[in-house]
């Protein structure tokens, strides 16, 4: 007996099979912007574990990829370079478990290195542009403003400040020449020169991670990269990056 095409697809429709691809096995991880550089080792060395793993980073502001996961983008985990977001998610039963703090973060300033003894009020007073990440969508552009609030050169400065929506982009404009000096991360600046912000001048950049909730119906393959990212390996490649390691973690 000769069955249609469309009575076939119909019985394997009927029997659990499916005429799209299975994407299941892809890994999508929300990263914050100042995490690009150690994710990509990361997953470099969970991939040498498992090679048959596939993992997509996808890189923003912690405050746009929160709006994303809000939206419904199919993101598998969050890797935030703050507490705030993730645990906002998690309040909002969008997560697995509550989030866990991975690193703290080090805020660092980018200069040219034309000068022998820089000085944070000095470079502030003589730049015509400083960059920063946007404080209202980044952790690092909030721990930027903190600092300046702190050294008495937020209010004076308004009009110098260019803001982009992650510390990656606030580090573009500084290496493309638009900004004189720029806030970032250390983590990003391992080959270019930098003065470090004294920890004093701003609150603790806590960085947690969230596993999201899932389609029950479909395999979960991001707890294992989860767990990894809390390993000793990944620790130390974060160390490599200028991260320090919370004591519970």
């Amino acid at each position: 007996m000769r069955f249609s095409l469309h009575i076939f697809l119909a019985f394997l429709l009927l029997n659990g099979f499916s005429c799209r691809p299975d994407k299941s096995q892809k890994l999508r991880v929300a990263v914050a912007a100042n995490m690009a550089l150690p994710m990509e080792k990361i997953r470099e060395a969970y991939q040498e574990l498992k090679p048959e793993a596939e993992i997509e980073l996808i890189i923003n502001s912690s405050g746009k990829l929160y709006s994303q996961i809000k939206a419904g983008a199919p993101y598998q985990i969050f890797i935030s370079a703050d507490t705030t977001f993730p645990h906002r998610l998690f309040k909002e039963s969008m997560g697995q478990a509550e989030p866990q703090n991975y690193a703290l973060g080090s805020l660092v300033l980018l200069i040219d290195g034309s000068e022998t003894e820089p000085s944070i009020n000095g470079l502030i007073e003589r730049a015509k542009h400083v960059a920063m990440a946007n404080p209202e969508l980044a952790p690092y552009g909030k721990a930027a403003k903190e600092s300046l609030q702190r050294l008495n050169l937020w209010e004076s400065h308004q009009k110098k400040f260019v803001l982009g929506e992650s510390v990656g982009q606030s580090s573009r404009f500084f290496y493309s020449g638009a900004a004189d000096v720029s806030f970032s991360s250390q983590s990003m600046v391992r080959n270019y020169p930098y003065i470090s912000i004294p920890d004093s001048l701003y609150s603790p950049i806590k960085q947690a991670a969230l596993i999201l909730k899932q389609d029950p119906n479909e395999p979960n393959h991001s707890l294992s990269f989860y767990k990894f990212l809390f390993s000793n390996q990944a620790k130390e490649i974060l160390k490599s990056f200028g991260y320090k390691i919370p004591q519970s973690s």
